[in-house]
């Protein structure tokens, strides 16, 4: 399910590809909790967000927080492949894991057509939602 923020637009969610590898993923949680400037203490043994205690979770957490932090100054998403941006809350109660891969699939074709190019420089309008359309 998406959810609108306050100013209307459809709310972002910077998490973990589930293809990139755990070694892959560690190197961008180090570097997000560390250079990069996300605030991990959350994700710390004994703090409320440790358990599940993956590397994939952690690093879900990691990277969405760094994205809700610096979105608007220019950070991005990206966190060399590692990461893709869903709008579908991660945090849904009472999704299963088969609805949960559906659901990310879905994020991850619609990311494939935001970013392909359309053929000879044409111009071509997608919408990503009912009520907004991108040239």
């Amino acid at each position: 399910m998406t959810s609108p923020s306050l100013d209307g637009e459809l709310e972002q969610w910077c998490i973990a590809d589930e293809k990139t590898p755990d070694g892959e993923l560690q190197a961008a949680l180090d570097w997000a909790c560390g250079g990069g400037g996300a605030d991990c203490s959350m994700i710390q043994e004994n703090q409320t967000c440790y358990l599940p205690n993956t590397v994939r979770d952690h690093a879900s957490f990691a990277f969405n927080n760094y994205f809700q932090k610096f979105k608007h100054k220019g950070g991005s998403c990206y966190f060399k492949g590692a990461a893709i941006i869903t709008e579908l809350d991660p945090k849904m109660d009472g999704t299963s894991d088969a609805q949960m891969k559906h659901m990310l699939q879905k994020s991850k074709l619609a990311q494939a057509a935001i970013k392909a190019k359309p053929p000879n420089g044409a111009k071509v309008a997608y919408f990503l939602s009912s009520s907004k359309a991108t040239a």
